[in-house]
C-alpha cells in the first residue's frame, strides 16, 4: 500500500464527521492501531514500547479470550506485551498491511465489557465480524471509498 492508502485520512475523515467523533476511546481488528490514531482516532490498542504494568493487565483483560486460544499470541504478550493489538483467536495476527485482506475466521475473541471498563466505546474493524452481536457489539455502519483498500466496519458497544 501507498502511505496515502495505508491511513485513508479521507476515509476516517468521512468516517469521524458521520458519527460525530469527539475523543472517544476505541481499537482496531485488522487494522494496524496506528491508521486510527494517525487519524485522529484515540486507541486503547497500539505498538506501546513503554507503558505502565496496570495498563498491560487491564488491557490483557480484554484481549484474554483470544489468548486463551492461540498459545503462540499468548506468550507473545505476556512475555513482552509492546503489541498491545486485538488478537484473533485462531491465526497469529490479523493485522495487515496487505490491500486484500481475507482472514481466515471473522469472529472477535474480545472481553467486551473489560473494552468499555476501559473506556472504549467504537471498534474499527477491517472486516465484518460473524459474532459481533454475541460478543456485545453493535453493529453501527460499514465504510469505503474508491481510494482506500479498507472497508471499515464500525461496531460501538451494545449499551451505545
Amino acid at each position: 500500500m501507498s502511505y496515502g492508502e495505508f491511513y485513508s485520512g479521507a476515509l476516517f475523515g468521512q468516517l469521524k464527521e458521520d458519527i460525530g467523533y469527539n475523543g472517544e476511546w476505541s481499537a482496531a481488528y485488522g487494522l494496524h492501531p496506528a491508521v486510527l490514531e494517525y487519524n485522529g482516532i484515540a486507541t486503547l490498542d497500539g505498538y506501546l514500547g513503554f507503558y505502565p504494568q496496570q495498563y498491560k493487565e487491564d488491557f490483557r483483560r480484554i484481549i484474554a479470550p483470544a489468548l486463551e486460544r492461540v498459545e503462540a499470541s499468548r506468550i507473545y504478550y505476556d512475555d513482552w506485551g509492546a503489541r498491545a493489538y486485538l488478537y484473533s483467536g485462531t491465526e497469529a495476527s490479523v493485522v495487515s498491511g496487505f490491500k486484500s485482506f481475507v482472514p481466515a475466521d471473522r469472529d472477535i475473541y474480545m472481553d467486551v465489557q473489560a473494552f468499555g471498563e476501559l473506556g472504549g466505546r467504537y471498534l474499527f474493524s477491517r472486516f465484518e465480524l460473524t459474532n459481533a452481536e454475541e460478543a456485545g457489539l453493535r453493529f453501527i455502519k460499514a465504510y469505503g471509498t474508491g481510494e482506500s483498500p479498507y472497508m471499515v466496519y464500525l461496531y460501538g458497544l451494545e449499551e451505545d
